[in-house]
């Protein structure tokens, strides 16, 4: 359940919404106009009302959507509208924007991971005042009423592709992972160590995403097959909730083999895989999203994140 609070005693209301068992607070909006009224300058002073009030959410258990709205003049699509779309040639201005502002409030004490571009973006600018707090990104000449321009927006605010080495020295394999992931050894599996050295998290904070992973040397009482029927069991499970499941077998260079499970619908873990060369070695990776799931709203981020999930697959090699 959510609700979004308006006015200035959102702060005081914060634990009145948390006694009701809410755990969604939405808040509009922050406006890139106000931050960034000359383009490069910042003036995160104008974010203290955020502050505050992602402080209390956090504060209080529960989950914040930023809104973010107001093309600054510099950077307006239809001049005098600052609800409406941004220029293409100030869309990486955006973009940048969108990343320091990220990496500032994503972490303690603010802990925002949710994030909405434009509220309500779907009327026409001259249906509203220039300085509405509605979106006005609407286009009656685009076939998508301005649809097709965001999402040329939501390309550029997505992270950047770019990769490096995983290599730790407590595995024996390598692979490339995104740069805004970070690894985080398994150092507990409920409340117990795990059965291996090299388990461990890749974590996506810009998504609250995380892939677990898990190794197994294949040997006396870990057979190839166990450890095969174990992943399909794992699988399985997933199917309860799921609409479909695409199995993808993987064969690589370098004696990597296995399969990838691609799951739609409302599956805790829409994509898993595991890796092996049947002899010696068993590696396995499940995602999770730290929210429901719910596919049509993470439908962008799962594409996304699934990107990179593939170039780890196409990238993985055993240690010699």
């Amino acid at each position: 359940m959510g609700i979004e609070l308006v006015g200035g005693q959102f702060v005081s209301h914060v634990p009145l919404v948390a006694d009701l068992g809410t755990g969604w607070v939405r808040f509009n909006g922050l406006s890139w106009a106000n931050i960034e009224p000359q383009e490069g300058v910042r003036n995160w002073g104008q974010a203290t009302g955020l502050e505050a009030r992602a402080q209390a959410v956090s504060d209080a258990g529960m989950n914040l959507i930023a809104i973010i709205v107001h093309a600054p003049s510099w950077a307006q699509a239809v001049p005098g509208y600052a609800c409406g779309a941004v220029l293409p040639e100030k869309l990486e201005a955006y973009g940048r924007f969108m990343y320091d502002l990220v990496a500032r409030y994503s972490q303690p004490p603010y802990n925002i991971k949710y994030w909405e571009l434009g509220n309500e973006p779907d009327i026409i600018p001259t249906s509203v005042t220039g300085s509405s707090l509605y979106g006005c990104w609407g286009n009656q000449e685009d076939a998508y009423y301005g649809g097709s321009y965001y999402a040329e927006m939501l390309k550029v605010v997505y992270p950047q592709k770019a990769y490096q080495a995983f290599d730790a020295d407590y595995c024996n394999f390598t692979f490339q992972y995104p740069v805004y992931a970070q690894i985080q050894q398994d150092t507990t599996f409920f409340e117990e160590r795990p059965a291996h050295p090299c388990w461990f998290n890749v974590y996506i904070p810009d998504f609250d995403s995380r892939l677990h992973c898990t190794y197994s040397p294949i040997g006396k009482g870990n057979s190839f097959e166990e450890l095969k029927a174990d992943a399909f069991e794992l699988m399985d499970w997933h199917k309860k909730r799921a609409n479909g499941i695409e199995e993808i077998p993987v064969n690589l260079p370098g004696n990597v083999s296995g399969f990838i499970f691609d799951i739609e619908g409302p599956a805790a873990s829409p994509f898993q895989f595991y890796l092996s060369d049947s002899t010696q070695h068993f590696f396995r990776g499940a995602l999770y999203f730290n929210t429901q799931a719910r596919p049509d709203s993470l439908a962008p981020i799962y594409t996304f994140v699934k990107e990179d999930l593939l170039k780890m697959i196409e990238t993985f090699q055993w240690n010699k």
